[in-house]
C-alpha cells in the first residue's frame, strides 16, 4: 500500500505518521498545491488530506485508481472523515481527539515512586500551581516560569517521561499528561469541568483539588487507587493511537494491513 499524507492536519495525523510506515510506503505532502504532481509521481492507494485539498481532480483519480480517501473535515467525496466536532455522528466519522500514545510504555522502569509532579504550560493555571506549592510537597515543571523553589524549569519530552515514571501522582492541569501517567503506572488527578466516569479522579476548583489530593494520598485508599489505575490502563489498551489507526483502516477494509498492525498491538500490550 502507498499513502500520501498531508501534514499538519490535526491531533491524530501523528498517529498515521507513526504507524503507517510499518505497513506501507508513505509520502508527506507539505504543499497542497502540489497534489496533482504527487498523484502522478507516487500513485497512492490511500490519500489522507485536508477537506479543502479534495476536489474534482482528486475524485477523478480516486474513481479511476480505486484509491480511498480519508478527509480531515467533513467531505462528501471521502470514504472516511475525521472531525473535531463530537456532536457529528455517522458511520464514516472518526473524531480528531487526543488518545493514549502506546510508545510511552517503552519508557517504563521499575523505580521507587514518590513525587507529586505537575507540568505547567498555561499561564491561566499558574494560581493552581502556586496553591499546590504552598500546601503540598510537589515538583513543578513546564514553560510557565514560577518564582518558587518547587519550580524546576522546562523539560524535554524524554525528561518528562522519566519524571512521570518516578512520580506517584501527577496533577494534570490540562496538558493530557494523564494518558502518559496511566501507561507508566502513575496515578493522575485531572483538572476538568467535564463530567467523566468514576474511574478518573478529577477536580475543577481549589476545594475539589484538595479533596482529590487528600483522598489519593491517604494510605487507607491505596488499594482502591491501584485498582482504579489497573482499570484505567485497560482502557488505554483498548482506546489508543494505534487502535485509532487500526479502526480507520478496518473501516476502509485494508484487512492485510489491519492484521499486521493488530500483531504490533498485541506485542506492545501483552
Amino acid at each position: 500500500m502507498k499513502v500520501i499524507i498531508e501534514e499538519n492536519l490535526g491531533i491524530t495525523i501523528e498517529y498515521f505518521l507513526r504507524y503507517l510506515p510499518f505497513i506501507s510506503k508513505i509520502a508527506k505532502l507539505q504543499d497542497s498545491s502540489q497534489i496533482n504532481k504527487a498523484l502522478n509521481d507516487f500513485e497512492p492507494d490511500l490519500l489522507i488530506l485536508n477537506t479543502t485539498t479534495i476536489n474534482s481532480v482528486i475524485k477523478a483519480y480516486a474513481d479511476k485508481h480505486k484509491c480511498k480517501i480519508i478527509s480531515y473535515g467533513q467531505n462528501d467525496i471521502a470514504n472516511l472523515c475525521i472531525v473535531q466536532d463530537t456532536t457529528i455522528a455517522n458511520d464514516n466519522i472518526f473524531y480528531d481527539k487526543k488518545r493514549p500514545t502506546l510508545e510511552t510504555i517503552s519508557f517504563k522502569e521499575n523505580v521507587n515512586k514518590t513525587d507529586i509532579s505537575i507540568f505547567l504550560n498555561d499561564p491561566h493555571e499558574l494560581s493552581l500551581a502556586e496553591f499546590l506549592c504552598l500546601n503540598y510537597n510537589v515538583k513543578v515543571y513546564g514553560n510557565v516560569p514560577m518564582r518558587n523553589p518547587r519550580y524546576l524549569g522546562m523539560v524535554s519530552l524524554m525528561d518528562k517521561y522519566e519524571i512521570i515514571n518516578k512520580s506517584k501522582i501527577i496533577v494534570d492541569l490540562g496538558t493530557y499528561d494523564f494518558y502518559n501517567a496511566i501507561l507508566l503506572d502513575t496515578y493522575p488527578i485531572i483538572y476538568t469541568n467535564e463530567q467523566n466516569d468514576n474511574m478518573y479522579t478529577s477536580f475543577n476548583n481549589l476545594t475539589s483539588l484538595m479533596s482529590s489530593l487528600d483522598y489519593v494520598l491517604d494510605e487507607v485508599n491505596q488499594s482502591i487507587i491501584q485498582d482504579k489505575l489497573i482499570g484505567l490502563k485497560k482502557q488505554c489498551y483498548v482506546n489508543n493511537d494505534l487502535v485509532f489507526v487500526i479502526d480507520c483502516l478496518k473501516k476502509l477494509k485494508y484487512n492485510n494491513e489491519v492484521e499486521k498492525l493488530n500483531k504490533i498491538l498485541e506485542d506492545i500490550t501483552c
